[in-house]
């Protein structure tokens, strides 16, 4: 199987639900994650804990806890 930051596991959910990339988010702590959104064209959400680890790369948002998630996808 493909592994992140490769977005293939990505583009293969999209593709097998039918989702519309532009409604579609990334939720993840580290670089890979969000370098896996960036590659499959969707939004990616960072979540900052004690082994989060961004890297370069460049989220869409950032956010401390899951809760705050709900401000997001509105």
């Amino acid at each position: 199987p493909e592994k992140k930051p490769n977005p293939g596991m990505i583009l293969k959910l999209i593709d097998k639900y039918n989702l519309n990339p532009g409604e579609t988010v990334m939720i993840g702590d580290m670089w890979k994650d969000i370098m896996a959104a960036k590659s499959a064209g969707i939004k990616s959400v960072f979540v900052k804990n004690s082994h989060s680890d961004l890297k370069n790369s460049i989220p869409d948002f950032k956010i401390n806890n899951l809760s705050e998630l709900i401000n997001i996808i509105k």
